[in-house]
């Protein structure tokens, strides 16, 4: 059996010594913290999709950044896309119905996608991914897909992927 949890709900900002008291950059996300996945007997190869919206509800602009981090077995076992785009109005956690990728997001990892591949890599990247530059009440949705490569290796494995949205005030 292999069990996966991803949280899309680990969302802060950086606040540094720039921070102003009652100002400055807020993210908040749609889940109320819950986990976008909970799969319990995760088959090699099927694809498990969720969305989330993301706010910056404070009161100043900032660069975003999404990281991962990743416990267990399965995180060199498991592929992850982070694709920024647009839900139709009233669609409600974790339900991707009519996503539509933000094509003029350009990365390494393609149009319309911030990242794409193995969860141990961009757990690496200490840095993690460019996510943007936010201003005050931007609203970005974020539709993540998960599967599970086709390796013996990952068989009866365990883990959990935490994605963070952080951000540094510009």
């Amino acid at each position: 059996m292999v069990a996966f949890t991803l949280a899309a709900a680990a969302l802060f900002a950086e606040r540094g010594e720039a921070f102003a008291a009652g100002g400055g950059p807020l993210l908040v996300d749609s889940d109320g913290s819950r986990p976008a996945f909970h799969l319990a007997d995760m088959r090699p190869g099927a694809r498990h999709v969720a969305c989330t919206v993301v706010t910056n509800s404070g009161s100043g602009a900032g660069r975003v950044r999404v990281l991962a981090k990743a416990f267990g077995r399965l995180a060199p076992h498991l592929r992850v896309s982070v694709e920024p785009g647009n839900l139709p109005p009233a669609t409600e956690f974790p339900r991707c119905d009519g996503f539509v990728r933000d094509r003029a997001v350009d990365s390494p990892f393609g149009r319309g996608v911030i990242y794409r591949g193995i969860v141990a890599g961009l757990a690496s990247r200490a840095r993690g991914v460019n996510g943007g530059t936010w201003r005050p009440g931007a609203a970005r949705t974020f539709r993540l897909v998960v599967t599970l490569r086709d390796d013996a290796v990952a068989a009866g494995g365990r883990g959990r992927v935490t994605l963070v949205w952080r951000m540094a005030m510009e």
